[in-house]
């Protein structure tokens, strides 16, 4: 059980990581570009027209930061089952004789 928790903790901070390296940033210039080349063309922009731009890109990053909190689940889940998990038993090799008295001193 500890491995499979310690797999799940792994999994999900990689997971993670990649979404905060490659997908956000890259999301956000994209997502940026494209509200950007949504406004007019004028010298002079309307402050409406502005103000909604920024709150139309504000929604679609929020939208990409949600997708943060099933990695997030993984890794909780991952250190609850490590946390929980019982201790491997050693196994002793067998006695060839069961019945033998102990050892001396």
């Amino acid at each position: 059980m500890k491995t499979i928790g310690l797999t799940l903790l792994i999994i999900g901070f990689m997971r993670i990581m990649l979404e905060i390296t490659l997908g956000y940033s890259v999301n956000s210039y994209t997502q940026s570009m494209w509200h950007q080349k949504n406004l007019s063309q004028t010298e002079t922009i309307p402050r409406s027209e502005v103000i909604s731009a920024l709150n139309s890109l504000t929604l679609s990053l929020k939208k990409h930061q949600s997708r943060i909190f099933l990695p997030a689940f993984v890794m909780l889940l991952g250190g609850i089952i490590t946390t929980f998990a019982k201790p491997k038993q050693t196994h002793q090799s067998p006695s060839l004789y069961p019945h033998a008295p102990p050892p001396f001193p």
